[in-house]
């Protein structure tokens, strides 16, 4: 009977599977048993002893459900779930299928999602310019207030302003009543060859009243346009009057040294100060202006000038021969003789004197003349001038019309 048993043919497994899990082993079959004489116990299943002439084979792995597990690789036959394997599995439960729902419901259902999302936009659409243009209205209100409110400030500030422009204009058109009499005494002390120191200082001291400052303060940006525009015409020409009045004192200032030059030189005895040189021979001789040169000392570091005493013309000690010059402000001087005697112009140079009582002397034109230049344009801004088609505005001729007006809106404020 062992050699029978030997003798038995071998059970391929791999082939039996379907060679679909290499390596993974099969589950061993249960075998048939008795149910314990306990209902409640478990089942015990009897193992038979293995034997030399089986075929041995890992133990299965059974689920974690408690199910029996078909082969690796062997799907369950349709109809049939993994839990269906195991008797002992609880059985699922059918669920009811729900109703379909109609085509024609889910159109309408989306329609009504459509309509609400567009109400929805257009009620936010609509609250979002119903804020803006509250907010608009706001700004408005608020903007028409605020700039009601600013005008009635600067009219108040604008009254008040007019009072005081009509004081400033009346003070400078009384001010400049004080620069005619120092005009007058600056004319006198060069015609009497003083030097107007006093006067210098006036004019150093004078302040016109009306300047921009004036302007600034008085707010006139509330103020009538044609009355702003008499108010800036007004204070160019006082301004302008202040510059004029500053080149005077300074031109005078500046041309001290050489008015007490001048007046030095009238004061001495006029003496020879040009001669007259002979060139040529033979029927062609010619006469040449010639200077005398002087050692005289400009003025210097507050210093008067100093001039060497001149030659008189009727001198009994007349020099024989003098230093001459070219121009009055040449450095380089000759010696030459006095023509005594002889045919000229002689065999050397020779000069013959010029009486200095045919001269005309106008040395102060070039001093006195700028300065009445600048008195006579200072006058022209404080008179004016209202003749037709010779019309110049001045501080007299505009201060009385633009007083009359100011006080005319100063009077608002009562």
């Amino acid at each position: 009977m062992a050699e029978e048993k030997s003798k038995k043919p071998k059970i391929d497994l791999k082939a039996r599977l379907g060679k679909t899990a290499a390596g993974v082993p099969a589950p061993t079959p249960s075998m048939p048993g008795t149910r314990p004489s306990d209902p409640g116990g478990p089942l015990q299943v009897p193992v038979a002893s293995p034997s030399v002439d089986r075929i041995s084979a890992p133990p299965s792995v059974r689920p974690s459900t408690g199910g029996i597990a078909p082969p690796v690789g062997i799907a369950p036959p349709p109809g049939l779930g993994a839990g269906m394997l195991n008797p002992f599995a609880p059985k699922p439960v059918a669920q009811p299928k729900a109703a379909p729902v109609s085509a024609e419901a889910q159109t309408i259902k989306v329609e009504v999602s459509e309509e609400l999302n567009d109400e929805r936009k257009k009620a936010r659409r609509f609250a979002i310019i119903v804020g803006v243009l509250g907010a608009a209205v706001g700004l408005g209100i608020g903007f028409f207030a605020g700039g009601s409110r600013e005008r009635q400030v600067r009219a108040a500030n604008a009254i008040r302003g007019a009072d005081k422009l009509e004081l400033a204009v009346n003070d400078t058109a009384k001010k400049v009543d004080e620069l005619e009499p120092i005009f007058k005494d600056i004319e006198s002390s060069l015609k009497n060859k003083k030097y107007p120191t006093d006067q210098v200082a006036k004019l150093n001291d004078f302040t016109m009243p009306f300047n921009t400052a004036t302007l600034k303060e008085a707010n006139i940006g509330g103020l009538p346009a044609d009355v702003q525009s008499k108010l800036l015409l007004f204070v160019r020409l006082s301004e302008e009057i202040q510059d004029k009045k500053k080149d005077l004192a300074n031109m005078i200032g500046f041309a001290k040294p050489r008015f007490e030059e001048m007046w030095a030189k009238w004061a001495e005895k006029p003496g020879v100060e040009f001669v007259v040189t002979f060139t040529g021979g033979e029927g062609k001789v010619g006469g040449e202006l010639w200077f005398v040169k002087y050692d005289d000392t400009p003025a210097k570091d507050g210093q008067p000038a100093k001039r060497q005493p001149r030659i008189q013309m009727d001198a009994k000690d007349f020099p024989t021969e003098l230093q001459l010059k070219r121009t009055a402000n040449a450095s380089e001087a000759f010696k030459v003789a006095r023509y005594a005697k002889g045919e000229l112009p002689g065999a050397n140079p020779q000069f013959v004197p010029i009486d200095p009582k045919t001269i005309p002397f106008n040395d102060d034109e070039p001093i006195h003349l700028p300065i009445m230049q600048k008195m006579a344009e200072i006058r022209m801004l404080v008179a004016g001038n209202d003749a037709v088609n010779f019309e110049k505005p001045g501080i007299r001729t505009e201060a009385e019309p633009l007083a009359a007006e100011l006080s005319k809106i100063s009077l608002a404020k009562q």
